[in-house]
């Protein structure tokens, strides 16, 4: 089946429910509960669709991993996948018969391996992030689409018991829902637009005591106003509490030598995607947000967010000038202790609750030295700043208050209808709810996708057809 509903209806309160009635019936190990991101899965108590599939960019998966993945499917009749809007076709197809492949005994034919499977979220949220028509309410071309997106889309047709949520639970204004309501559907009025204006900062300024505000989070599409603001906060950060700003170096070797001078030149030159930064900056008492899927079912996701406690610097480190305001170490911390906002990790000896210590994390990357290309392995903390993050992290999240930041970059793509919604119904209410930069009138006016103003058809007579079922069941 699949429920659906705007952000705010309670669709991970729903998802909460259910597993603590299935916690309570002492069958807990009948779900299994998933999501794309970590910071999904984290929100829901389950782990990411790729752990939970197996699936890796190598292709085929190792005896070990296969056997690990019977293990995780045994005994498991019920699965609930969260964040639909971001899982496409293909992969879809992929889940289902990587589940298939150890239920069935090798017979991939049956969807997921017989389970009951629960599709949860709301497709006017971000989709896929690869590139084309791949989100699942795209019809398929037989002639044009991979048999994978194809097969994605008929497993997909066959979820026919549809339940659309339709209480907005997470705002009180009705204005702001209302607003919110036009924006998933690009119908927006001139109206909604002066009401956007009059929260523009210039326009309605923020008592910048009031703490609330003052630790208020900025959602951004743009990654470089992502890394400016919250590079801001911190050092504001440092001067009103007197802690030391830490600079972190990456660690990076070659067959397990250290890169010679010339080779750190060539690096940070080198413009190769990272997903471990060369440098992260932080300071005992920083907020601080985890940049790696290291434990999601502890909570211990991409985009869990928590203060740093303490860092405790390497046993090489060099002695540091006490009064230093700003150093820069010479080795990653030999581990950070952070104090999670949610965890299900145990409390450790010696630590207080919620306290977790994060070493740096490996990470391998190409690029071009000395002529040619080498592998590099970075020994970094997987840590940045949770003073501002990207939209994209965002997704799943009530904020409260929020700085939104819309205004179409100066250079490279524009930011769409679903960046729109996506950011604005983080935020509770008028009150809660400032912009930086407003979002262009023509983006609350543009549909997110003609292709979807048909699923968003074909779900609602599905939700009726299934309500009509239900009524009869209970007469």
């Amino acid at each position: 089946m699949q429920m659906h509903g705007e952000g705010g209806t309670g669709k991970s309160t729903v998802i909460n429910l259910v597993t603590k009635r299935f916690e309570e019936m002492n069958v807990a190990h009948w779900l299994r509960k998933g999501a794309y991101t970590g910071v999904a899965s984290s929100i829901i108590g389950g782990s990411t669709l790729h752990t939970l599939a197996k699936i890796s960019g190598r292709g085929r998966i190792s005896k070990a991993a296969r056997n690990s993945l019977a293990d995780l499917w045994s005994n498991v009749y019920y699965f609930i996948i969260d964040e639909i809007s971001m899982v496409d076709r293909e992969f879809f197809a992929k889940v289902s018969r990587a589940i298939s492949s150890v239920r069935l005994q090798g017979n991939s034919d049956a969807a997921f391996g017989s389970l009951n499977v629960i599709l949860c979220g709301d497709f006017h949220q971000f989709p896929p992030v690869v590139r084309g028509n791949r989100a699942l309410f795209f019809p398929a071309n037989a002639h044009t689409d991979s048999a994978d997106a194809v097969i994605g889309r008929k497993l997909y047709e066959q979820f026919t018991t549809v339940v659309i949520l339709q209480e907005q639970v997470r705002t009180g204004d009705t204005v702001w829902r209302d607003f919110l309501r036009r924006l998933r559907h690009g119908s927006c009025t001139e109206a909604d637009f002066k009401m956007l204006q009059r929260l523009d900062l210039r326009s309605s300024p923020v008592d910048v005591t009031d703490p609330r505000w003052r630790d208020a989070i900025l959602v951004t599409p743009r990654n470089a106003m992502r890394k400016l603001w919250n590079k801001s906060a911190l050092r504001r950060h440092c001067s009103e509490t007197g802690h030391r700003l830490c600079k972190s170096p990456a660690r990076d070797t070659i067959n397990g030598k250290e890169l010679t001078l010339a080779q750190q030149y060539q690096l940070y030159r080198d413009t190769a995607d990272r997903r471990l930064e060369d440098e992260v900056e932080l300071a005992i008492g920083m907020r601080t947000l985890v940049t790696f899927n290291l434990h999601t079912e502890l909570d211990l996701a991409n985009g869990a967010r928590g203060t740093v406690v303490d860092i405790i610097l390497h046993q090489d480190e060099p002695d540091i000038i006490e009064d230093a305001e700003e150093v820069s170490l010479s080795y990653p911390p030999l581990y950070v202790l952070v104090e999670l906002d949610k965890t299900k990790a145990k409390q450790l000896v010696g630590l207080p609750p919620k306290v977790v210590p994060i070493q740096p994390w490996k990470a391998f990357f190409n690029a071009k030295l000395g002529g040619g290309t080498a592998t590099i392995e970075r020994h970094q903390l997987p840590l940045t700043q949770a003073y501002a993050f990207t939209d994209y992290c965002s997704q799943g999240q009530t904020l409260e208050p929020v700085l939104l930041d819309l205004d179409t970059p100066p250079t490279g793509g524009g930011i769409s209808p679903f960046n729109a919604y996506v950011a604005c119904s983080r935020g509770t209410g008028q009150e809660t709810v400032r912009f930086l930069r407003l979002p262009e009138y023509s983006l609350l006016t543009t549909h997110p996708s003609e292709a979807l103003r048909d699923e968003d058809k074909r779900l609602e007579e599905l939700d009726k057809k299934t309500k009509v079922v239900y009524l009869q069941g209970q007469s």
